[in-house]
């Protein structure tokens, strides 16, 4: 993923729209979009993305923690440690927020937690419900 010295990586992964069914190679180098992503390999290091991660960008910004299965007995203290520092992370943005921001997004997210609905594939496994 990148280097083993580094406290925060950078790269970017291409994205496909799932609603766009004329997605295909003619397409593909001239339309596709890029996620950037942020890596930190320590909990420690959350607050280096302080620098690339601002407040106005939370709107349009995702945090996936992912565990190393390598200690098994590990996952739970590992899994609490990075959601403390993801939630520290985000409420010492909240100090630097416009106005109501912090509420409005907190709004969005329980939205769409309450709102949820699984995909629904098709027999081929394309998702056919996109909202």
């Amino acid at each position: 993923m990148g280097s083993d010295f580094a406290a925060l990586d950078n790269f970017f992964i291409y994205v496909k729209d799932l609603s766009d069914q004329d997605f295909g190679p003619a397409s593909q180098a001239d339309y596709i979009a890029k996620m950037n992503v942020w890596a930190v390999s320590e909990d420690e290091k959350w607050d280096m993305l302080e620098c690339v991660v601002k407040p106005e960008d939370l709107e349009s910004t995702v945090a996936v923690i992912v565990l190393d299965f390598d200690r098994p007995w590990d996952l739970m203290a590992s899994l609490k440690r990075w959601l403390t520092a993801l939630q520290n992370f985000v409420f010492g943005l909240n100090e630097k927020m416009p106005s109501g921001m912090f509420p409005r997004l907190k709004e969005r997210v329980e939205k769409h937690i309450k709102t949820f609905k699984d995909p629904v594939l098709d027999q081929n496994g394309n998702i056919t419900n996109i909202v």
